[in-house]
Parts: C-alpha cells; structure tokens; sequence
C-alpha cells in the first residue's frame, strides 16, 4: 500500500456567494506534486 498524503485547503467565503465556483474551480485545476493525489471532488 502506497503512503498517500491528504492535503486540506481552508478558504474563507464570507460574502463570496458570486465567485464561490470560480474559485474553488481554480482550486481543484491546480497541479500537485509531492505524492498528494485529489480525491473526487467536483463544483456544480
């Protein structure tokens, strides 16, 4: 079994319901390195 890493990113919103999406749109297009890998997530 491989060691996997999980990565928790916090992001503040208050007051953002206009760019929620884009945002975490741009979170979840960005590369990782060092062994993390992105769980199955998606923004609808």
């Amino acid at each position: 079994m491989e060691n996997q890493k999980k990565l928790s990113i916090v992001i503040p919103v208050y007051n953002e319901a206009k760019t929620i999406h884009e945002i975490l749109n741009r979170v979840l297009e960005v590369d990782l390195n060092y062994g993390f890998e992105k769980g199955n997530h998606s923004c609808k």
